[in-house]
């Protein structure tokens, strides 16, 4: 009992939700506090100015309404800041004593006048102590531990002042205000309980709130946001980018989009791991938002494709500048886990509203120009420009050109025979995709294969093609084996390879005399699918030839990885083996490879006779090339093979543009050598 009695004079100091709220609602109701305690003590001082001292009764009342006057404009003051918790729970405290302080300065003036006077104005004191005190703890209504020192400070001096003076009216008035004070008591208490009650759910609430929002917040940026790198995803992206875009047509001005893409992601990948491929795009990330510079919107799109949205027009010269900044930036070294790795950057840009209008018709012409800087300048920057509109136009007609195209008819073959340096003779010949519209004429494989994969079409023409070369294996001797090249959609699509394989059986070739040529660039894509498709041919017997060696990222570990049966040289390294002694180098080196590791090596693009001396006295026996004979068609192998064996042939086995066959074999267009003439595509 005793301890629920001294609760109720206790600071609730170890809530400060309750806290801050006391004091909230109390600063808004001091200044009513002051103003009647000063007032009442006015019409108190009046009344007994006639029979009190002036000083006591006038001089008095003016010093207390002084006090109040200071007091009033502190809390003003108090107003106007937020108090920390430690000064607040002071101020409560403060408030607590200056209850007990002002009450007991009011009432031993009270008491000072109560000797003058009659006993009306000693009823009117009783009735200004009364009414006063009431006023006072209904202000304090929220601060309980004050208007529990105001109310019981008040019945002590009540009664000890009132109580005892033996008439009986203010005997009366004193048990009136006892009762009253009792109520007022429990009515505090109450109201208090349901205050706390209250600020405790209010700030439950407010807690849930905030839970909700976090919450919501977390959920806003898992949805938004990319979870390894921090930054906006994909869907976050073209959601700025629609945004930027109906801002830009209300307000007008422009903007770039750029897209950047990681050149050697892939190969880091697969040889070193997901784990430091992670942490290579998690640095990627801080130096592109590093480098991109204040202001500029970075995303990752997927995979090792990241965008940028800068939002201020810049001339193709501040684009390429910008861009030179990222390329350095992504190009030093990423040691990561003792590993040393290197990528570079291909950036393509495209500015609104001069590229496209449309967030779709923007993002499409960044992604073209991306596109031809990863195939013409790798590392480099491309921004789109009316050439690359015309560009995309003829691939949009040369799509539905090949949509409409009757593959079996328009699509045929040229071969390039392989020879043996040391022997003289052909080991194999390298089937070459022709396609002949009869809208369009003639299309070199550099432009219609890229529109092929595009639109999956690329599949069907590798299996028409395939069964082309199949039926001239047949034709060749025994010795003679084919070369025909996959596709990067081909090498990742299991169905194709299946396909291939069942031709193969069907048909009744042998295996051993087929091999397939794939490219880095095809490997670097999917190298755990392409791996997959390589076993499977290589489980028939076929051979597996990796060409345009050197010019990857990870040529080495592709040869450990994979075990092909043969490496192509570049030809760009064949073609400057004349002029620079480093390309001689490269060459050397990659038949000291071979050699090593006892796989045949074969040099492309051999034009002149320098070349193939040199590629000779480097060691290679392989040679492919222009110097030895240009592509041709089925029909000419025959002639082509017996006049290498030294037989005489007279009449070319095929007319060229109508014209009458040959005379001789040595003077075909088609099968005589024809030195300095480069391969198309």
């Amino acid at each position: 009992m005793f301890k629920r009695i001294l609760d109720l004079f206790r600071l609730p100091t170890d809530n400060m939700d309750v806290v801050r709220s006391q004091l909230s609602a109390f600063v808004h109701q001091v200044p009513l506090l002051y103003f009647l305690l000063a007032a009442n003590s006015i019409v108190v001082a009046w009344t007994h100015s006639d029979v009190a001292p002036p000083l006591l009764s006038i001089g008095a009342c003016y010093a207390l309404c002084l006090i109040c006057s200071v007091r009033l404009f502190q809390w003003l003051q108090d107003r106007k800041r937020n108090l920390p918790d430690k000064y607040a729970a002071r101020r409560l405290r403060t408030i607590r004593v200056m209850t007990v302080v002002l009450l007991a300065l009011f009432f031993a003036w009270v008491g000072a006048l109560y000797v003058y006077g009659d006993l009306n104005s000693r009823e009117h004191l009783a009735f200004y102590v009364a009414i006063t005190v009431n006023t006072i703890c209904i202000c304090l209504l929220q601060v309980r531990s004050s208007a529990f020192v105001a109310i019981s400070l008040s019945a002590i001096v009540f009664v000890a002042m009132f109580g005892f003076s033996g008439d009986k009216y203010l005997i009366g008035i004193t048990l009136n205000q006892l009762f009253s004070v009792i109520v007022l008591a429990y009515t505090i208490n109450i109201h208090y309980g349901s205050f706390v009650d209250l600020i405790q759910f209010k700030g439950e609430l407010i807690r849930q709130n905030g839970r909700m929002q976090k919450l919501s917040d977390d959920n806003f940026k898992i949805a938004n946001h990319d979870v390894l790198t921090g930054l906006p995803n994909r869907r976050y992206f073209f959601a700025r980018l629609r945004d930027i875009i109906g801002r830009k047509r209300q307000e007008g001005g422009s903007f770039i989009l750029g897209l950047v893409d990681l050149d050697g992601f892939k190969p880091v990948n697969d040889v070193y791991g997901h784990h430091v491929g992670d942490a290579l795009l998690i640095e990627a990330a801080a130096r592109l938002t590093m480098a991109a510079g204040s202001g500029t919107f970075v995303a990752r799109l997927g995979g090792d494709e990241f965008a940028l949205i800068i939002p201020e027009p810049l001339s193709d010269e501040d684009l390429l500048v910008r861009s030179r900044a990222i390329s350095s930036a992504l190009q030093a070294p990423f040691e990561i886990d003792g590993a040393v790795a290197k990528v570079s950057a291909s950036c393509g840009f495209a500015a609104f509203p001069d590229a496209g209008r449309s967030d779709s018709e923007l993002y499409d012409r960044a992604d073209h120009a991306l596109y031809h800087a990863k195939a013409h300048q790798r590392g480099g920057a491309v921004v789109f420009s009316s050439e690359h509109e015309l560009e995309i136009r003829r691939e949009a007609h040369l799509e539905q050109v090949l949509r409409r195209a009757d593959i079996s008819r328009e699509f045929s073959l040229a071969f390039q025979p392989i020879l043996s340096s040391s022997t003289g003779q052909v080991v194999a010949f390298e089937a070459l995709a022709r396609w002949t519209s009869p809208s369009i004429g003639s299309i070199s494989p550099g432009l219609f294969i890229p529109v092929a994969e595009k639109v999956d079409l690329i599949g069907d023409i590798t299996l028409e093609l395939f069964g082309q070369a199949l039926d001239r294996l047949a034709e060749w001797p025994e010795s003679i084996g084919l070369s025909f090249n996959l596709s990067a959609r081909d090498i990742a699509s299991a169905s194709t390879i299946m396909k291939l394989i069942l031709l193969v059986t069907t048909r009744g070739a042998n295996p051993k005399r087929i091999d397939f040529e794939i490219t880095e660039t095809m490997l670097m894509q999917d190298f755990n699918l392409a791996v997959q498709s390589i076993q499977a041919l290589r489980l028939l017997g076929c051979g597996i030839v990796l060409d345009d060696f050197g010019t990857g990222y990870s040529s080495l570990a592709y040869v450990h990885r994979l075990s092909p049966s043969k490496i192509k040289v570049d030809r760009s390294f064949t073609l400057e083996m004349s002029r620079d002694p480093q390309c001689r180098t490269i060459v050397q080196s990659i038949v000291g490879l071979c050699d090593n590791i006892g796989v045949d090596c074969v040099v492309e693009g051999v034009e002149t006779e320098e070349q193939a001396r040199i590629a000779g006295e480097l060691g290679c026996d392989l040679m492919q090339g222009y110097y030895f004979a240009q592509p041709m068609g089925a029909p000419a192998i025959p002639s082509y093979l017996a006049q290498i064996a030294g037989i005489p042939v007279k009449v070319c086995t095929r007319r060229h543009g109508g014209e009458p066959h040959c005379d001789d074999v040595a003077s075909c267009p088609v099968t005589a050598p024809a030195a300095r003439v480069r391969r198309e595509a």
